[in-house]
């Protein structure tokens, strides 16, 4: 029987995902240097939005959204940020503890299979 830890594994990087993303949010705000506040910056920013599927019969297969939705969604975003920055740390937070949790199985076989090598 072949032990690993790899959904343990998992929920390490969960962890560090989630420590990463509260490091980079905690500088939204801060001071930067003079007079400068550091905020998200919609120039700078970019995204975009893509619809998988085929309309008809040897169609294209991704729809990207126009510019003009993009800009005014990154304006929804920027303007929205602390509602939804907080929701995404909280989802990463879930997915951490999702991780964790199925951890706990393969850590009761690793401690069967130790029981059972001391026995």
């Amino acid at each position: 029987m072949s032990l690993g830890i790899a959904k343990f594994t998992q929920f390490q990087k969960a962890q560090r995902d989630t420590a990463e993303a509260k490091e980079w949010l905690a500088h939204i705000g801060a001071s930067g240097r003079g007079s400068d506040t550091l905020q998200l910056s919609h120039a700078h920013c970019s995204m975009k939005l893509t619809i998988a599927g085929q309309y008809t019969d040897g169609g294209k297969n991704y729809w990207e959204s126009p510019s003009c939705l993009n800009s005014a969604l990154l304006s929804v975003i920027i303007r929205k940020r602390d509602e939804l920055l907080a929701e995404a740390v909280e989802l990463l937070k879930s997915r951490e503890t999702s991780a964790l949790i199925d951890a706990k199985s393969e850590i009761d076989a690793i401690n069967a299979a130790i029981e059972a090598a001391a026995a």
